[in-house]
């Protein structure tokens, strides 16, 4: 089963999330602001991605957080692999930027 790898840059005001399939396709590119229902949306089109989706989310104060899920369920640790951190990060500078 193939794996969607989904990284959180978590801001206080905002948030960016990048997913990418193994392959390092991008499958979603996406800010959302600090409030719960755009966050939920955006865990659901993130699960919706896929069967297994594995987590880094990158805190504001420096922190990272890993996990792995499967639907709303099961969270295990894990490794967020850098390239998708740094997808994550660029998207977010990107949109400071415009």
């Amino acid at each position: 089963m193939a794996a969607t790898w989904a990284c959180i840059d978590a801001g206080k005001t905002h948030h960016h999330c990048v997913a990418i399939d193994e392959g390092g396709r991008r499958l979603l590119s996406r800010r959302v602001t600090h409030d719960e229902p755009e966050l939920l949306e955006l865990l659901g089109d993130v699960l919706a991605l896929g069967d297994e989706v594995i987590w880094g989310i990158d805190l504001a104060d420096g922190g990272v957080l890993m996990g792995r899920s499967s639907g709303l369920g099961s969270v295990a640790a894990g490794q967020c692999p850098l390239g998708v951190q740094v997808l994550a990060e660029d998207a977010d500078a990107a949109g400071r930027e415009s």
